[in-house]
């Protein structure tokens, strides 16, 4: 997904209102989905929290890769939004935050499937 352009609707934030975490990615790929969350306006951090703390905010989504892991089951658990990446590519493609339903990371072999 992040290894084309990737077009951008307008110069808007539609996640100006987003404390991201990521999860489940390399380094590389990584990098990619921060620079394009932090370009649409996101704050990112590394640490998942539901409180603020420090320069701990609380978080608003988590992206994985997969639905696994301990990051994973803290979002869930307190009822975070998880989303696979896509969410991030059609916000900068509409220049709306995405539907966080349509892109749970529960239907992310939809859209892999979609996108063959």
């Amino acid at each position: 997904v992040f290894n084309q352009p990737i077009p951008r609707f307008n110069m808007d934030k539609p996640l100006s209102d987003c404390v991201i975490t990521i999860s489940g990615f390399g380094q590389a790929d990584k990098d990619l989905i921060t620079t394009l969350c932090k370009s649409l306006g996101a704050y990112m951090q590394a640490s998942l929290s539901l409180k603020h703390a420090d320069n701990i905010l609380p978080n608003t989504h988590l992206i994985c890769k997969l639905a696994t892991g301990p990051k994973y089951v803290a979002a869930k658990t307190w009822g975070l939004p998880i989303v696979c990446p896509e969410w991030v590519v059609e916000s900068c493609v509409s220049g709306l935050k995405a539907d966080e339903k349509k892109y749970s990371i529960e239907n992310q072999s939809v859209f892999q499937q979609d996108l063959i």
